[in-house]
């Protein structure tokens, strides 16, 4: 809105209303008056001639003790403590407390939706010719958006989300779709409690697959958001016959350690990010029995498939081990949808 604007006001004491109605109808704007506070039919002195709309309203406010709030294309007059300058009695100072107001009087005729409260202004349905302003049937509020503890179940007065325990003790359950550095597709169940739930999930890149399974456990950080601890094993393994008849073996046990962030996107749905610290633990076989392989393990396993990490940031393999250990660090994130079983 721009208080800028320029009015004229013809004489310098006017009644209230027929000074809103003549700026109103200039300036193009709607005015709010609280009538129980501020009569319409009360006469006020102001500037007289051309001025600015901030001009005007500052004299209100000085003159007066109407002090206003500016709402989308409306000005709302509101009580303030101001000094009530009058013809018979000069300097008066009146001190009132704030209240909320009874009833408004709004000018022109003309339905508004305010953008910052989405307050919305009805027509209005009758005009007093005796002074020129206008009432209204009422003032309607849509609805306060309802919102949901994390449960998805418990609404929250006034809508607004309260605080959960950090940890929680009630039934928990979610299936969704992971995807990491290694392994794209893992549809993935937990279940249990969020502060200690089993977790299982088959992961699958489409060329090796496995069963993985563990537990987890999570706490509340915000209203919307939570961390989770997780842990996971699982286990492959590849044979093959190098010479025609002396049965080789590579077994590998994957284990997952992740650090999960967990947004909630809705009553029920669940985004989850996070690092995963992986090892690999791979043992040579021959004929059932740990060997080492002798020669490094590009060479000896060449023609071999099984699986293997997409990088390393630790490998301890030694050609005369049986056994070797490979870390490296990577990502997964996922997509769940949480089983509201209570209602908080």
């Amino acid at each position: 809105m721009n208080l800028q604007k320029e009015v004229t006001v013809p004489v310098a004491d006017m009644r209230l209303d027929a000074l809103l109605t003549l700026v109103s109808k200039q300036a193009g704007i709607r005015f709010s008056v609280n009538t129980r506070k501020f009569p319409t039919s009360r006469t006020v002195h102001v500037k007289k001639g051309p001025q600015s709309l901030l001009r005007l309203l500052t004299d209100l406010r000085e003159h007066t003790g109407i002090d206003y709030r500016v709402l989308g294309g409306h000005i709302i007059f509101v009580d303030a403590l101001a000094l009530i300058l009058t013809k018979k009695n000069p300097a008066v100072v009146k001190q009132e407390r704030v209240t909320p107001p009874a009833r408004f009087v709004i000018i022109p005729v003309s339905p508004v939706t305010t953008k910052q409260t989405d307050a919305i202004f009805p027509a209005l349905d009758t005009v007093k010719t005796d002074t020129g302003y206008i009432r209204p049937k009422a003032i309607a509020f849509p609805p306060v958006p309802q919102r949901y503890a994390e449960n998805g179940n418990t609404p929250i007065a006034g809508g607004v989300k309260r605080n959960g325990p950090v940890f929680s003790l009630k039934p928990y359950a979610a299936a969704g779709m992971v995807a990491d550095e290694s392994f794209y597709v893992n549809p993935t169940i937990q279940a249990g409690l969020p502060f200690l739930y089993a977790l299982g999930s088959w992961s699958t890149n489409f060329s090796f697959s496995m069963l993985r399974y563990g537990a987890g456990t999570s706490i509340r950080l915000s209203d919307s958001w939570r961390l989770h601890l997780q842990g996971t094993t699982g286990n492959m393994e590849a044979g093959y016959d190098s010479l025609g008849y002396i049965q080789k073996t590579v077994k590998v046990q994957l284990h997952k350690l992740a650090l999960v962030g967990e947004k909630q996107i809705g009553n029920h749905w669940r985004l989850q990010l996070g690092a995963v610290l992986n090892s690999l633990q791979t043992a040579y076989y021959t004929d059932g029995k740990p060997a080492a392989l002798k020669m490094e393990e590009s060479e000896a396993l060449a023609h071999v498939k099984y699986f293997k990490p997409p990088y390393t940031i630790s490998n301890n393999f030694s050609p005369d081990a049986t056994r070797s250990n490979k870390l490296w660090i990577g990502f997964q994130i996922g997509i769940f949808y949480r089983l509201n079983f209570y209602k908080e």
